[in-house]
C-alpha cells in the first residue's frame, strides 16, 4: 500500500479529530447528565421543597386563624379567620395534590399519609369554626379545648410527615449531590486522559513526520550536492513509499540520464562520432545540445576528410611534379657538370690567352718603348738633317 505524507496527515488528523470528537461526545454527554439532574433537582426535589413549605406555611396560617377565631370575641374578626381557614384549606389541599405529584415515590406515600390525616382532622376544625362562630362562652371553651386537645395530635402528625418529606428530599438532594460530583470527576480525569491523549499524539505524530520528512529530504540533498558536484555513481535509499521516494526516483532517473549522457560524451571525446544520442523530450536542451554537436562534428569529420583527400591527391600531383623536377635537375646537374667542364677550360684558355695577353702587352710595351726610343732617334736625326 502507498503510504504518503498525504495519507500519514490525513490519518494522523483524522485519529486527533476522531479522539477530539470522542471527548466533546463524552463532555457533551457528561453535560446533559449534569443538566439532566440539575433539571430533576429544579422539578423534583426543589419543588417539592417549595410545596412542602407552602403546605407548612398554609396549614400553620389554618391553624393559627382556627385559634385566634376561638380567641376573640368581635364577630367581624371571627368572620375573617373563617374566611382565611377556608383559603387555607383549598391552598393546603391542592399544595398536598402536588405533593402526590412528585417524582420521588417516598414523597408521594408521604403526601398520600398527610392527606388522609388532614381529611380526619378537617372535620374536627370545621367544628372548632362553628364554636368559634357561635361566639358564646361555652363554645368558645368547646371550641378552645378542641382545637387544644382534640386536633393536636393530628397537627403534629402532618408537621411530622412534612419533616420526614424534608428529610427524604434532603437524602435525595445529597445523593443526587454525591452522583454529580462523582459523574463531574469521572468526566474530568476522562477529558484530562483524553487531552493528554491527544497531546502525545499529536507530539509523537508531529515527531514522526518531521524526521521522516527530514531525513527523507537529507537524502535528496545527498544526491542533488552529489550530481552538483558532478559525481553521478551516489545512490540513496529510502524505503518509506510516498513522495520524497518519487523524488528521490525522479533524481536518481536524472542522475541514470546525465550518466548515459555523460557516456555518449566519453564516447565522442574518444573520437566515436558513430554514437546517436536522443534527447528525452523537446525540453531536453542537453541531449538536443549533444546532438546537435555530434551532426557538427560529424560535418567536420567529413569536411576534414573531404580536404586530406582533396591534400592527399595534391600531394600525388606535387610528387609527380617534384620528380619530374628531381629528373630535370639531374639533367640539369649533368648539364652543369658539362658546363662546369667547359667552363673549367674556358677559364684555362682565358688565363692562357692573359698570359699571351701580358705578354704581348709585355711585348706591345717594350715595342712602343722601342719605337719612342726609336722615334728621339728619328726626331734626333731630322733635326741632325735640317740643321
Amino acid at each position: 500500500m502507498r503510504f504518503t505524507i498525504k495519507l500519514k496527515l490525513a490519518l494522523a488528523f483524522a485519529v486527533i479529530i476522531l479522539m477530539v470528537a470522542g471527548m466533546a461526545t463524552l463532555a457533551i454527554s457528561n453535560l446533559a447528565s449534569l443538566n439532566t439532574a440539575v433539571g430533576n433537582m429544579v422539578t423534583g426535589p426543589i419543588t417539592d421543597i417549595n410545596n412542602i413549605r407552602a403546605l407548612a406555611n398554609a396549614y400553620s396560617d389554618a391553624v393559627r386563624a382556627e385559634k385566634n377565631a376561638v380567641l376573640s370575641n368581635d364577630a367581624a374578626e371571627i368572620a375573617g379567620y373563617v374566611k382565611r381557614v377556608t383559603k387555607d384549606d383549598e391552598d393546603t389541599r391542592a399544595d398536598i395534590a402536588k405533593l402526590k405529584g412528585s417524582t420521588n415515590a417516598d414523597v408521594v406515600k408521604e403526601a398520600i399519609k398527610i392527606g388522609a390525616v388532614y381529611d380526619e382532622v378537617w372535620p374536627l376544625r370545621k367544628q372548632i369554626l362553628e364554636y368559634a362562630t357561635l361566639n358564646t362562652t361555652e363554645g368558645n371553651a368547646k371550641g378552645a379545648d378542641l382545637s387544644m386537645h382534640g386536633v393536636k395530635a393530628f397537627n403534629n402528625q402532618i408537621f411530622d410527615e412534612m419533616d420526614k418529606m424534608v428529610g427524604l428530599i434532603d437524602a435525595n438532594l445529597h445523593q443526587t449531590d454525591e452522583s454529580t460530583n462523582q459523574l463531574y470527576t469521572t468526566s474530568r480525569t476522562v477529558l484530562l486522559s483524553f487531552i493528554g491523549g491527544v497531546t502525545l499524539f499529536s507530539i509523537g505524530i508531529a515527531l514522526w513526520m518531521s524526521l521522516t520528512i527530514s531525513r527523507g529530504l537529507k537524502r535528496g540533498i545527498e544526491l542533488a550536492e552529489a550530481v552538483a558536484i558532478g559525481d553521478l555513481s551516489k545512490q540513496v535509499q529510502h524505503k518509506a513509499n510516498d513522495e520524497i521516494k518519487d523524488l528521490i526516483a525522479a533524481m536518481e532517473r536524472m542522475t541514470a540520464n546525465l550518466s548515459a549522457t555523460a557516456a555518449i560524451a566519453t564516447e565522442i571525446a574518444e573520437g566515436n562520432l558513430m554514437v546517436a544520442p536522443k534527447p528525452l523530450s523537446d525540453k531536453d536542451t542537453l541531449g538536443q545540445a549533444l546532438e546537435r554537436m555530434v551532426e557538427r562534428l560529424r560535418a567536420v569529420v567529413k569536411d576534414a576528410i573531404a580536404a586530406s583527400d582533396n591534400v592527399s591527391s595534391g600531394s600525388q600531383q606535387l610528387s609527380s611534379a617534384s620528380e619530374q623536377i628531381a629528373q630535370g635537375a639531374s639533367e640539369q646537374a649533368a648539364s652543369a657538370e658539362e658546363a662546369s667542364s667547359s667552363m673549367e677550360e674556358m677559364a684555362s684558355n682565358i688565363k692562357q690567352n692573359a698570359d699571351n695577353a701580358s705578354q704581348t702587352e709585355k711585348i706591345a710595351r717594350q715595342s712602343a718603348k722601342d719605337a719612342e726610343i726609336s722615334g728621339d732617334a728619328v726626331s734626333r736625326a731630322v733635326k741632325a738633317m735640317s740643321t
